[in-house]
């Protein structure tokens, strides 16, 4: 096996991945960047009509949203949450007597989005965790429970018809599992214009002047060599690096990471299926609105597509459709092993000189995650001045193992089903969040699922 010597190299294809590559290449710096596929989290239909992995961006994602386009807005005011045996709107004239409770909470995010857009106006330059300890208020939403805070504030009743069932879609758990950064975190959507993202563009706008430096291959090993050198082990070479910048989900991460770094409490896994759905809701439900579920429920939230069409979540890969349609299809599922980080203690993004885990660490969104990029090639450009730089065109002269080949021409992050027996499935291993795609599409012959009326 042969083995190749690079400045940096980058492991994984999620948005963090993406940019910290584009940075360096801005600086034209050497560096690769190894990955089985691209796109991570940003998982579409091929017409990227169908999200099925992030699915929604805010006005304050001011970063990303050159690469990531805006769709329709979501209007938080029109889904539809249970109360009772009843489905409401946030802003239902019923919820006049849980008026205090929603000022108070509007009071909690408007500090909150503050704090949080303060720290990512610095995180490009400096760690997460190092902002996070200037900043008190984050820090004690860090360290205090969603449980906590709901009771100093009052909030139960509108936590339990409207707060916890949004909390349940964005992380497939409730209230009691999540700290009040979290919680506060994922309840943006209530307060910013929100919008169902486009990643038609994203990919190529990001990877635009350096996909030749895209190696499809899987990775398998980091190990430090010497005081100033990391060895990456791929399943089809090796190579050797000054930096090496890990974007991988946490889970992932965890399974190659040098002995030593894999500290502190394991994610919490939550496998989540997401289902393309043609059919016809039962009356119960309203017909054209998002439905929030509670978390006692194997669904998470109801997603109109449009054309008698659903975007399903559930924390089961076979769901009870019966009980939402009287007859449906499934046209295509994902099934996602997600990983999230709940901990009190954010992680250093440089856990030792020149070596970065970048991505969902502390915090869980695309924006957040593409500073961390950020950082992490900010701080190898800063490394890199007053030493003597590479010629510029050093790497483009990397001699790469036989049995890799690199990223050329039009790129794509549609996974490629493999055929195996009947059905088409994909899987993803380690480098990616593991997600297996099933299209039935692809045959041409479409799931029946005949659910009996209740």
């Amino acid at each position: 096996m042969t083995e190749t010597s690079i400045d940096t190299v980058i492991v994984g294809q999620g948005i963090s991945g993406l940019a910290c590559a584009r940075r360096l290449h801005q600086k034209n710096l050497p560096f690769v960047l190894i990955t089985d596929r691209l796109g991570g989290r940003m998982h579409a239909s091929r017409d990227f009509k169908v999200n099925y992995g992030a699915s929604y961006i805010t006005s304050d994602y001011r970063h990303t949203s050159r690469f990531i386009g805006k769709r329709e807005p979501i209007r938080m005011r029109e889904a539809c949450f249970l109360d009772g045996d009843r489905w409401i709107s946030i802003f239902d004239r019923r919820n006049i007597s849980r008026l205090r409770q929603i000022v108070t909470l509007y009071g909690h995010l408007y500090r909150f989005r503050r704090h949080l857009n303060r720290l990512r106006a610095q995180a490009a330059e400096r760690c997460q965790r190092q902002l996070l300890e200037e900043d008190q208020f984050l820090l004690r939403t860090v360290r205090q429970d969603a449980v906590e805070f709901i009771r100093a504030n009052r909030l139960e009743e509108i936590n339990e018809v409207f707060l916890d069932p949004i909390l349940n879609s964005t992380v497939f758990v409730s209230h009691e599992r999540v700290n009040t950064f979290y919680y506060l975190a994922v309840l943006m959507p209530i307060l910013l214009p929100t919008y169902v993202a486009d990643f038609s563009e994203t990919v190529p706008r990001l990877i635009e002047g350096w996909k030749d430096r895209i190696i499809i291959d899987k990775v398998v090993a980091i190990t430090r060599r010497g005081n100033d050198e990391y060895q990456v082990q791929a399943q089809h070479g090796r190579y050797t690096a000054r930096a090496c910048v890990v974007s991988t989900p946490c889970h992932n991460t965890r399974e190659f990471i040098p002995e030593g770094l894999n500290h502190g409490p394991a994610p919490l896994q939550v496998p989540i299926s997401v289902l393309y759905v043609s059919g016809r809701r039962k009356a119960s439900l309203p017909a054209g609105k998002i439905l929030f579920f509670r978390p006692d429920h194997d669904v998470t939230v109801l997603w109109p597509q449009g054309d008698a069409h659903d975007l399903l979540f559930s924390k089961s890969k076979t769901p009870d459709l019966g009980a939402y349609y009287d007859h449906c299809d499934i046209e295509s599922a994902v099934h996602w092993k997600t990983a999230v980080m709940l901990s009190r203690q954010w992680r250093h993004l440089e856990p030792e000189d020149s070596l970065f885990m970048v991505g969902d660490h502390n915090i869980c969104g695309l924006e957040d995650s593409y500073l961390t990029g950020l950082y992490a090639a900010n701080r190898i450009i800063a490394a890199r001045r007053g030493s003597r730089a590479a010629p510029a065109g050093l790497h483009h002269a990397i001699h790469l193992p036989a049995a890799v080949h690199r990223v050329a021409g039009e790129m794509s992050i549609e996974a490629t089903a493999s055929h195996d027996g009947g059905a088409d499935a994909g899987k993803l291993g380690a480098g990616t969040r593991e997600v297996e795609i099933r299209d039935r599409r692809l045959e041409g012959r479409p799931a029946e699922i005949d659910v009996p009326r209740a």
